[in-house]
């Protein structure tokens, strides 16, 4: 079964917090992951916790969201760091991904360690350029705090499968304007975990991860190796030992964060694109303006310190450079004409919980009346990845531009459990949700049922 619902308006920035602490739900912060990419962020974070509600309640504690913590020990055993053989960023990444393989087949020396940084598993513009980025400032000596005593080889990780790249043109985009190719970039998928496994026991492991501060269910058997977080999503407490942790949801873009490591842990960006080369700059300028929304959707004093550091901001305003990127980027990310309904699925996915307390979160760029005109059996294809991901709740977020050139979002939600597909949908229609009463002075999330005709829903 399927219902859709039509968002006509945004919520407030604090929402789901207050009511979900007060019914006893556990709602995971990381949750809010999904929510950079679009102006409405507020009101869609509670949609997300509303997710989780209606498949896990327990009590929880609420962590701060912002923390900055470098261990005196971290800095000790991180003293020195490893110098890449060459400044230029497309020579690192093939020499990085070139010695991992040969590192992961066991032709390195025993005392050189692997350390891999690596993005989140939905690997949009921020995810995939924050990696590549800190990895490579850590291979050039930028951040000691980070690369332990020893022989050691940083290389960046994208975190989906090859295969999966295409499916995100706005990344293919980046990379492709920055001089990468993906065929240097080292894959998750391909990452044998036999080997990982083995350099886990050994200590010959180390993860760094940006853009989320908690590996995924799939890969939390890695969480002894994490030395390192850059983050901009609410802190869900993880690795509070690690030697380098910087966790702060209210940035626009992981990439501000990024960058501040990169500089020496200072606001004064002013040095980036002299130390580190045009294409580490597009690769930071790409994520920057499509996080912020060129400025105008969250954005903090540090992005904007980004913006000027690469002559994306004139004043207050985007410059015409920062427009013409976003304008193409923006274009790249929200064609989805020749995709499929399972590959627009899993275009940016993510999969909470497991077992009966599962349940995944797609973001589609494009309205379900295009979807719907474009694969007529749409829903039918929907729940085909649920049933195939063993989830019993899944649903769609959709986000595009009218025929008025105003910025809309939908969602719709899907569940083989009708009591749980009506108290999802009653949950999300209520008129009197705190938490946004709190900060709008109006309790309702402003959702109207939509009808996109037979065959679809």
């Amino acid at each position: 079964e399927c219902r859709l619902l039509w968002m006509l308006a945004g919520g407030c920035r604090a929402v789901g917090q207050s009511i979900l602490r007060g019914n006893g739900i556990s709602a995971r912060p990381a949750l809010r992951l999904l929510l950079a990419l679009t102006a409405s962020q507020a009101a869609s974070c509670f949609l997300l916790h509303t997710a989780r509600a209606f498949t896990h309640r327990s009590s929880s504690d609420f962590l701060t969201s912002s923390t900055r913590t470098r261990s005196a020990a971290g800095k000790r055993a991180c003293a020195t760091a490893a110098m890449s053989s060459s400044s230029d960023l497309s020579a690192f990444l093939k020499e990085s991904r070139d010695g991992a393989m040969s590192f992961l087949k066991g032709q390195t020396p025993a005392d050189t360690s692997l350390v891999l940084v690596m993005g989140n598993e939905a690997c949009d513009a921020d995810s995939a350029a924050s990696a590549i980025t800190l990895a490579y400032a850590a291979s050039i000596g930028k951040l000691p705090v980070l690369v332990p005593h020893g022989k050691v080889l940083v290389t960046p990780v994208i975190n989906i499968p090859r295969e999966d790249l295409n499916l995100r043109q706005d990344v293919v985009f980046m990379l492709k304007e920055a001089g990468v190719d993906s065929a240097d970039l080292v894959f998750f998928p391909e990452l044998p975990e036999e080997r990982l496994r083995e350099m886990l026991s050994s200590k010959g492991l180390k993860l760094i991860l940006t853009d989320h501060n908690k590996l995924g269910v799939a890969q939390s058997w890695l969480s002894s190796a994490v030395i390192g977080v850059v983050d901009h999503h609410e802190d869900t407490g993880s690795y509070k030992d690690a030697a380098l942790r910087v966790v702060d949801d209210k940035i626009g873009t992981c990439c501000a964060l990024v960058a501040r490591e990169m500089v020496g842990g200072g606001d004064d960006l002013g040095a980036l694109r002299g130390t580190f080369g045009k294409e580490v700059a597009l690769l930071l300028g790409a994520a920057l303006v499509l996080d912020t929304r060129l400025f105008k959707g969250k954005c903090t004093d540090l992005d904007r310190a980004l913006g000027r550091a690469l002559g994306y901001l004139e004043g207050e305003e985007a410059s015409g450079v920062a427009a013409g990127r976003m304008k193409k980027l923006s274009e790249a990310r929200e064609d989805v004409r020749g995709l499929t309904s399972n590959e627009r699925l899993r275009k940016d996915y993510k999969r909470w919980g497991e077992g009966a307390k599962a349940y995944g979160i797609a973001t589609v760029p494009c309205s379900l009346h295009d979807w719907k005109a474009d694969d007529p059996n749409w829903v039918s294809e929907v729940a085909a990845y649920g049933s195939k991901e063993g989830l019993p709740l899944i649903l769609t977020m959709h986000t595009y531009t009218d025929t008025h050139g105003a910025f809309r979002r939908q969602l719709s939600v899907h569940s083989t459990d009708a009591a749980l597909l009506a108290a999802c949908c009653t949950h999300l229609e209520a008129p009197d949700h705190p938490a946004v009463l709190d900060a709008t002075g109006d309790g309702s999330l402003k959702l109207e049922r939509v009808d996109i005709g037979g065959g679809g829903g």
